[in-house]
């Protein structure tokens, strides 16, 4: 006997009497160990006390039915084809020489989107495998369902001794990710005989086939796609065929079809291709096959397109009635078969049995598919299809799931047909209607929108009874953020009668965005709200600008600003700048500041006005009045020179004054040249014309040149002079000049105004000439304050000073002839003072 492990003291009573211990556990590090090898184990007990011992039997343990087996080794795939894989493994050393032997089970999960990933699928072959002591190396080819697919592979063994309903005895399993090989598609797209569309232009049409998607676990392989091959009737109008593809047309068609086309769609998830430039007197057979890398399908779906004239009419109508998210209905107004067969389809019907012509329509086919889309429609997956008899203008419809399914309608008439008509009108059954279509404005004005819709479903039987029309003005902004925007305030709301399709919207604010939206009321109640249409209101007259204000005026230009119009009604406001009374556009800026260029010296009233077309554009702003700087006059006119005629002793100048004087005239400036010598005379004041003793300027026979300036003085003092205006010329006479007078002005005292300084409180004396020897006597001078000057010195012209730059006059000094440049005048407390000064 083997005691327990984890006691040694069996031989002593005391000791087995204390012990406390509950149970015994042999295993690999304990002394003694657990024998792997033994067959069974046979357990008993003894129980002692004082009065005695007892030994009991706890039974015998089956030690080969209890073993967990180690994990498999070395699990590999060694071999694969389409639909099997050829796997291997190892049994563990210490298992290999197991007397009861082993047992297996290998299950595995398909790792691929078609199908539940968490079901286990037990491999059957499993119960082919001999065990052997001697085998430690085992083979297993098993089936797998799918090609080019993936499978997450498990492998458990278990001692055949083992009770086989407890699973507690299976070993951990050993794992192998399996792939079974490529094959080529398992068939070709499913589809019918109508599954296209027709669109026809003058004597030419184009062709969208359509077909089933694939199914996932019929690829088969990668770069899965499908080729769709046109084959045309005419013999005569098509080269040589495609020696390729002719066997297997020739299976499907009469020799007197020849390739015409082929279009690859080498996406799987693309159901529908398009075919142009189609005669319409010609019939047209089309090919569908699948492919991937590896082939073509073993087999492959037709479509038949007939000529135009044998086609029976379309299905007009089409309605699809919504009772639930599940729960459809499809309507549609009967078709008419065709009465056009040519000569040449019967002849064809005669000889080919897969033809069929028929005077009478066979059936419908009702089509759904799943598309985001209701125009165009673009199928994803299944193309349903179910035919319906031609008694028959209606089908129920249970989808399997609530997404958004589309579906249309082809007329067959034998081996004809009218082709998909899809459904484009929506009437929802639990009360909510039907859906306008295609609404849009097809007009706008600043105040105005044309509205116009569809409603596709004609003869309807009176369920509709009426449409909504919503409308609310948005901002801008939304909808260049890609959303749809919200209304601002609560929308307008107007019923519109049922037999209408067109509304103008009135009284609205100019360049407003606003949101359109329709529904129609039914029978069944108000239907879903079409898509919402944004449109824009034209442009209109901006408001008026506000707060026009003068920021700057000079005597060359003025600066203007103001706000711009509270509603500019416009994406381009500008504006117009006018003045006075002037009904002509002065400026025209983008900006709410403009600078202008103004005539010196001059009134101006303006205002200004916004506009987005010269037709569009606001009232004139209230008008502000400006005065603009006094500034440089130009040139005074030519001045005329003639002798006067009322003292022969004086010639008299003239001229107009400046054509754009820039202001009140200060002074004017004469100036004479003849021969060597030059003359300035000023003139304050406005005055355009002068007298000029002839003897102070004029030498016998000489030609005088005399041109005129003009100077204004500005705001600020500055003095602002004109160019000088053309000479005019003055011929001197011959003959000894009679007389002159000429007046000066001495002691100049530089200051601008002689008006500042007041006369002289000292009396003036008598001046003396420096140089009697000159032949002048005392008698020719006189002196005199110049407020004090005598009318008698002055009898041909009033005095007038010199310009304020020369100083303030003290005294004038009559002299007759021309005195010497120096004077020596004595008066008042400067005595005998030498004065050099200019003779005028």
């Amino acid at each position: 006997m083997t005691p327990c492990p984890q006691s040694r003291r069996f031989l002593s009573r005391t000791a087995y009497a204390s012990d406390q211990q509950g149970s015994c556990e042999w295993g690999p590090t304990t002394s003694p160990g657990y024998q792997y090898s033994a067959k069974s184990f046979n357990f008993s007990m003894a129980l002692f006390n004082e009065l005695g011992n007892v030994t009991q039997h706890l039974g015998v343990v089956d030690n080969y039915g209890i073993v967990i087996p180690n994990r498999m080794e070395n699990l590999n795939q060694t071999e694969a084809t389409t639909t099997s894989a050829i796997i291997t493994w190892k049994v563990p050393f210490n298992l290999q020489l197991f007397p009861p032997g082993l047992e297996f089970k290998i299950a595995y999960h398909i790792q691929s989107s078609w199908v539940d990933t968490t079901v286990f699928h037990i491999v059957p072959e499993t119960e082919s495998l001999l065990w052997s002591n001697k085998t430690t190396k085992y083979d297993l080819a098993f089936q797998l369902p799918y090609s080019n697919t993936h499978y997450n592979l498990s492998i458990w063994a278990r001692s055949r001794a083992a009770n086989q309903s407890d699973e507690r005895f299976w070993s951990q399993p050993a794992m192998l990710i399996v792939k079974t090989s490529a094959d080529r598609p398992c068939s070709g797209p499913d589809a019918s005989l109508g599954s296209f569309e027709v669109s026809t232009n003058w004597d030419m049409r184009s062709a969208t086939i359509r077909w089933s998607q694939l199914p996932a676990d019929c690829e088969n392989g990668p770069e899965t796609g499908y080729e769709i091959t046109m084959l045309d009737s005419q013999r005569n109008t098509i080269g040589a065929k495609r020696d390729l593809l002719v066997a297997v047309y020739l299976t499907f068609f009469p020799p007197d079809y020849y390739f015409s086309e082929a279009k690859n769609v080498s996406s799987v998830d693309v159901t529908q291709s398009v075919f142009n430039n189609m005669n319409k007197d010609k019939a047209y057979e089309f090919i569908l096959q699948s492919y991937n890398s590896v082939g073509y399908s073993p087999n492959s779906s037709q479509v038949f397109l007939p000529m135009s004239a044998n086609m029976p009419t379309a299905p007009e109508n089409v309605m699809k009635i919504i009772y639930n998210d599940t729960f459809f209905g499809v309507q549609w107004s009967p078709s008419t078969p065709s009465k056009g067969l040519s000569m040449a389809a019967f002849g064809r019907a005669r000889s080919d049995d897969s033809l069929v012509y028929p005077r009478t329509l066979s059936n419908y086919t009702v089509f759904w598919c799943l598309s985001v889309r209701e125009s165009p429609v673009l199928c994803e997956g299944q193309l349903y299809m179910q035919d319906v008899p031609a008694t028959e203008t209606s089908l129920n419809v249970t989808l399997p799931d609530t997404k958004n399914y589309q579906f249309a309608v082809a007329a067959n008439q034998g081996s004809y047909s009218s082709g998909m008509v899809w459904s484009s009108c929506i009437v929802i059954a639990n009360g909510n209607g039907s859906q306008v279509k295609q609404v849009e404005v097809v007009a706008a004005t600043s105040s105005s929108l044309d509205v116009s819709w569809l409603l596709t479903c004609k003869g309807t039987n009176g369920i509709i009874t009426g449409f909504n029309l919503y409308y609310c003005p948005v901002e801008d902004g939304d909808i260049f953020a890609g959303e749809e925007p919200d209304c601002q305030g609560n929308p307008n709301s107007i019923r519109i009668p049922p037999t209408a399709n067109r509304y103008v919207i009135g009284q609205l604010e100019p360049f407003t965005m606003y949101k359109i939206v329709m529904s129609v009321e039914s029978q069944f109640g108000e239907g879903q709200s079409s898509d919402p249409v944004m449109n824009r209101t034209a442009e209109g007259k901006p408001s008026v600008p506000l707060d026009l204000n003068l920021i700057e005026v000079t005597n060359r230009s003025m600066s203007i600003t103001w706000r711009a119009p509270v509603s500019p009604n416009g994406a381009s406001t500008y504006y117009q700048v006018f003045r006075s009374n002037d009904t002509n556009v002065w400026a025209t800026t983008d900006r709410t500041r403009v600078s202008l260029e103004v005539e010196a010296y001059t009134g101006y009233v303006i205002s200004v006005q916004a506009c987005n077309d010269p037709k569009l554009c606001s009232e004139l702003s209230e008008p502000i009045p400006v005065t603009t700087k006094i500034g440089v006059p130009n040139a005074p006119g030519q001045p005329s020179i003639k002798s006067s005629s009322d003292n022969s002793s004086c010639f008299e100048i003239k001229w107009l004054p400046p054509t754009k004087p820039a202001g009140p005239t200060y002074l004017s400036v004469i100036n004479i040249t003849g021969g060597e010598s030059e003359h300035n005379i000023t003139t304050y004041g406005s005055a355009t014309e002068r007298l000029v003793e002839t003897s102070s300027v004029c030498q016998p026979g000489l030609e005088l040149k005399v041109h005129v300036k003009t100077v204004n003085q500005a705001e600020n003092g500055e003095l602002l002079e004109s160019p000088w205006s053309v000479d005019g010329v003055y011929q001197c006479k011959s003959e000894g000049i009679s007389d002159a007078r000429l007046h000066i002005t001495i002691e100049v005292v530089h200051v601008h105004r002689f008006e500042m300084v007041p006369p002289p409180s000292f009396p003036l004396t008598t001046g003396v000439w420096s140089s009697p020897t000159q032949g002048l006597s005392h008698s020719y001078q006189d002196i005199a304050p110049y407020n004090q000057i005598p009318q008698s010195w002055n009898p041909y012209y009033p005095w007038y000073p010199p310009p304020p730059q020369a100083g303030p006059v003290r005294a004038a000094i009559r002299a007759r002839p021309r005195p010497p440049s120096t004077v020596t005048a004595s008066f008042g407390r400067k005595k005998n003072s030498r004065i050099n000064h200019p003779w005028w």
